[in-house]
This record gives C-alpha cells, structure tokens and sequence, in this order.
C-alpha cells in the first residue's frame, strides 16, 4: 500500500535593521529592532505521484508575482508543480513592508524581497527533503476572545478554529502542527516599531514549550472582518503575550482530542483553478471626497465625546478606506486582475487558498462541509486585497471603501470553492 508521506522545515526570515514596515500608513518610521524573529514554515505531503506544498511566512502580504516566482522557484527545486503549491502570509502588521502600491506605499527593501522570495522556495526544499511516513490527525472547534468583528457589530461569534497535525507512528511527539484561525494580528499598532509575528507568533512560542521537536505553523483564514480590536486590552508586548497563550490553550485543547491514522491510497487530491477580477464601479470624484468628510467629521465627533478606542479606530479605519479609494481610482490598471487558488484533500482535511483577505461572513458555507477539518489559507498566491460581502458595500467602511472588487466577487468565489471541495469530499 502507498503511504502517506510528510516533511516539513523552519527558517528565519528575519530582515536586518533598520527596514521599512508594512501594514500602518500612520507609522513614524521604520523597525528599529526585534521584539521577535520571523520565521517561514514549510510543508509537503505526499500521496504516491501526488504532492502539495504549503508555505507559511510572517510577513503581511505578497502580491501575485512574487508568490507566483516563489512556486515556480520552487516548482524548479522540487518538482512539485507550481499550481500545487501553496504560499501564505500571515498578515502581520509588524513585519517588513514587500511591496509598494497606491494604497499601500510602504518603499520595500529590493533586497530583502529578494532574498526572501529565495528562502521561501528554498525552505520548501528543505521540507520534501525530510520526507517521512507519518500517521495524520484533523479537527476544528469554536472559539471566543481572540478575535471578533472588527466592523463595530455587537455580536462575538465564536469563530473556527482547526488544525492538521502529522506524527511518525510510535512517536508521542508530533512531526508538525499546522494551526489555521482567522484573525489580523494587529494587537500591536502604528506605534510599535518592533519587528514582531504578533500573538500566533506567541501562540507558537508558548506551544513549542510542550513540543520542542514539532514544526508549528499559523496559516491565517477569513480574516477580512475579524481583528483583536475589541478584544485586546491593549497594544503591547504584554497583550501579544496574553493573547498568545489564551491562543496556544485553545489549540492544545483541540490537539488533545486529536486521533491519528494512517490514511489508504489516494488519500490527497489536488485541483487548481483560475479566476478572473471584477472591479466594482467606483464612486464619482465629488461623491469620494465627501466620503472623506463625512470620515474626518466621525472621527472628531468620537474623539470630542472620549468614546472608546476601538470605536474611534473604527472611524480612522473608515476615514483611511476613503483615502485609499482615492488611490483604487488612481490605479486601477495596477491591481491583480487574475489568480490562481489551490483546493486540496488530504485524509478527511480540506484546504483552499484564498488570494487576499475574505470575509468570516462568506466562509461559513465551507465550515459546513462535511470534513473532519477545513484549512482556509488566507493571504496566499497573490493578494487582492479585501473580499467583502455584499452587506458591507451597502454599510460601507475600510473594508469596502478599500476594496477594487466586485461586490459580488467574494460569494462567487466562495461558491466556487463549494462546488470543487464537494467534488474531493
């Protein structure tokens, strides 16, 4: 019988200091030090001639060139096919800016980047290198106090969080543990100039004190409404830490009902698709420069009364999006018209990837499949920018004002993904 097989590998990403910062318009300046190291997480499985990679990096974003140069860099090394490979951000805004758009002018270092690119696909290599038979084990749960919506609603769902984790039989210790909750990691703020993967960076420092061996890797979700904005107590080392750990119990409470297997043959399928872009018709220019002021008198009004800052920061996100649709109008030549989205199946776990960030809203029909585990890989293969539903184009704010596309895009991807992931189920 053909075994599953599974390697994976951990590098650091580090960059030098100082280095431009991705992920606030309002930050002072660039890192001018480390609070953490980043690190890339590489994964292969293997089914026979069928292989899918995954990687994993703390960095906010890498648009659709650069992921496509890291898979076929490491499509050369492999010779696992570009279009099987999966590279996933995860959306730290404490990390080195990788490139420069209208709406997000954060000047990278060309070298950096560079370098970086390289690693990525070379850690993959490292990963199909350690190939080994391994036993897997999937599962998801609900959870609260992490992340909620970020859009100012008074509800806190619990949001889903699931793992996949590979173990060599007779082994207590697992091989690797792939974690996948949707949430920006933004406890720390414009203000911090501390290079940092943010809390699933403490997530997996705190996890990697019960497994010293495991290769741990965060694969961010639908991440598009869902921030520690009201669940933070603050925008601090501290509160990455405390999140960190509230983030690992969660996962080792889930890792502990865990039952590993080993799977038959042709246990892991692979499908690739692609997808044009629909842009939305953007607003007049009188119509985004009252947008504006209506933004800017918000703020004010919030900040005069001493409302409470996650409400005020909804307002400065708002007053933002305004801005940047300035910039979506300015460029709309310049945005990522296609991309490309890996769905695969191993053993029970489903795995898509999503290039940019979705709304928790429109993922929740792919939760509903009938799979011990759905990994959603936010942020990988290019970046889009924000997928909203339709009722936030109606509502408006950040998200949607920033937003290129379509407002029906996100749910005809999302029902696309459907229909294929029902195919490998």
């Amino acid at each position: 019988m053909i075994k599953m097989l599974f390697g994976c590998a951990e590098i650091e990403i580090t960059p030098q200091i100082p280095i431009t910062m991705g992920g606030y318009g309002a930050r002072a300046g660039p890192a001018k030090g480390i609070a953490s190291p980043l690190y890339a997480r590489s994964f292969v499985f293997q089914d026979g001639k069928e292989k899918l990679g995954l990687i994993t990096a703390d960095l906010l974003m890498l648009n659709f060139d650069q992921s496509s140069f890291i898979r076929e860099e490491a499509e050369r090394l492999t010779g696992i096919p570009s279009s099987n490979i999966i590279v996933s951000c995860s959306h730290t805004h404490s990390g080195p800016s990788t490139f420069s758009r209208g709406d997000f002018r954060f000047d990278p270092d060309p070298d950096y980047v560079d370098w970086v690119q390289r690693a990525l696909a070379g850690s993959l290599l490292m990963a199909e290198q350690n190939l080994e038979e391994i036993e897997m084990a999937s599962g998801s749960r609900y959870i609260t106090g992490i992340g909620s919506n970020r859009r100012g609603k008074e509800e806190k769902p619990s949001l889903p969080l699931s793992l996949l984790s590979a173990k060599i039989p007779g082994n207590k210790e697992p091989k690797a543990i792939i974690v996948n909750y949707g949430c920006h990691p933004t406890v720390l703020g414009a203000d911090n100039l501390l290079l940092s993967p943010d809390f699933p960076g403490a997530m997996i420092k705190n996890l990697r004190k019960l497994f010293p061996q495991t290769t741990i890797g965060f694969v961010n979700g639908a991440a598009g409404d869902i921030s520690t904005r009201f669940e933070r107590r603050a925008q601090n080392l501290e509160e990455v830490e405390r999140l960190g750990k509230l983030f690992a119990g969660e996962a080792l409470s889930l890792y502990c009902n865990l039952k590993f297997k080993k799977f038959p043959k042709d246990s892991l399928q692979v499908k690739n698709f692609a997808i044009e872009v629909p842009f939305r018709k953007l607003p007049s220019p009188e119509e985004r420069k009252q947008e504006i002021k209506k933004w800017e008198k918000k703020k004010k009004e919030l900040e005069a009364q001493g409302a409470e800052p996650g409400d005020i920061r909804l307002a400065q996100t708002g007053l933002e999006g305004a801005r940047i649709q300035e910039y979506v109008a300015e460029l709309q030549d310049q945005l990522e018209q296609n991309a490309e989205i890996t769905c695969g199946y191993i053993g029970g776990t489903a795995l898509a990837s999503i290039p940019g960030e979705l709304f928790s809203s429109l993922a929740q029909p792919l939760y509903q499949l009938p799979s011990s585990a759905i990994i959603l890989c936010g942020y990988s293969n290019g970046h889009l920018g924000y997928i909203p539903d339709p009722d936030a184009f109606n509502e408006g704010g950040y998200e949607a004002l920033s937003s290129p596309l379509a407002p029906t895009f996100g749910q005809d991807l999302v029902k696309t993904l459907e229909e294929i992931l029902k195919e490998m189920i």
